[in-house]
């Protein structure tokens, strides 16, 4: 949004058509002569004699061009100044990791028109946008785990990292308690009172160091709430996914499913919930019930910030009036007195 901080100063642009009428458009002789601000050398005469060998229209052109400038400088005199608005939050957010399954079975294709792993990362967005100041991180983990992004408000950076990440990344495997704790170490950092993860598989824990129980009690002590969500239908199903270390295309029928007395003891030991999401408007509706169940009051206030732009007019300004003053002394051969 845009200001003038001297809006009594637009009131001389009412002075404009005067100043053209007198000094460009004013008649003579019932005839209509183009003349300059001034006549700048020669006596009138000669002026009009010159008028002949001149391109009306390239005078015309400048003098237009010289008009446009003086109104573009008293626009600078009135002060034109953006005005923006930004919220200020003075209660602090909650502090959250989500953390997501890629191993290979979560390129199954029961979640039309995508797989799996797709349909959770489009859901996973939908939950990043409808978040206000919560600093929110992403985990990612297969046979390993990984921290792609640590908590953070810049939500544009996660949900870049958030879509360029892949099945099979991290290896073959599903270690859910190796997620959880690469989760956990980084949320024991912050400083939020709420501290939560949302935990995204479709698989039995099979790979990692630390099982996920014991990395639930561990989120207890530190007084983190864990969501746990078991993705995919049971049955069979048709899965196709590239090994990025070789570029090799599998794909094949898969069967299998989650351990979801595994998944029902973290949620319960943390005070967390656990969910079951047999195809993508489920899963959307859960996202929204953590969402919604999770959500802290906010406080803000409005601050307004003012940055002057005088200096673009001002030289936009001078450069059209320049350029009629050099042009018509250069090329239409006025002389200066």
């Amino acid at each position: 949004m845009w200001s003038f901080e001297y809006p009594a100063a637009l009131l001389l642009l009412a002075l404009i058509p005067i100043l053209i009428y007198s000094t460009d458009w004013q008649k003579k002789s019932g005839a209509r002569l183009i003349f300059g601000f001034s006549i700048w050398g020669n006596s009138a005469a000669e002026s009009i004699r010159n008028m002949d060998r001149t391109p009306k229209n390239l005078l015309i052109f400048t003098r237009i061009l010289f008009w446009i400038g003086v109104t573009v400088l008293i626009i600078a005199a009135a002060g034109p100044t953006k005005v923006s608005k930004r919220k200020i939050y003075l209660t602090q957010g909650a502090d959250i990791i989500i953390v997501l399954d890629e191993s290979p079975s979560m390129s199954a294709q029961d979640f039309k028109p995508e797989n799996r792993f797709e349909a959770a990362k489009s859901v996973i967005k939908q939950f990043i946008h409808d978040r206000k100041n919560d600093k929110i991180g992403l985990v990612a983990f297969s046979k390993e785990a990984s921290l792609i992004v640590p908590p953070t408000l810049n939500y544009n950076y996660l949900l870049d990292s958030l879509k360029n990440i892949h099945i099979m990344e991290l290896g073959n495997g599903t270690a859910i308690g190796m997620g959880i704790s690469i989760a956990l170490i980084h949320l024991e950092k912050t400083s939020s009172k709420k501290k939560f993860i949302i935990l995204l598989t479709d698989g039995d824990n099979n790979a990692g160091r630390i099982l996920p129980e014991n990395a639930a009690e561990i989120a207890r002590q530190l007084g983190v709430k864990i969501y746990t969500i078991g993705i995919g239908k049971e049955g069979e199903t048709f899965i196709e996914f590239t090994d990025i270390s070789t570029g090799k295309v599998y794909e094949g029928i898969y069967k299998g499913k989650f351990d979801e007395k595994v998944l029902q003891r973290i949620a319960e030991v943390t005070g967390g919930k656990y969910f079951y999401a047999g195809d993508v408007e489920m899963l959307n509706t859960i996202f929204k019930r953590i969402d919604s169940s999770e959500k802290i009051k906010s406080i803000t206030r409005i601050k307004v910030e003012k940055e002057p732009e005088q200096t673009l007019f001002i030289i936009a300004a001078l450069f059209l009036i320049l350029f009629d003053m050099i042009f018509r002394k250069t090329v239409l051969k006025e002389i200066v007195q």
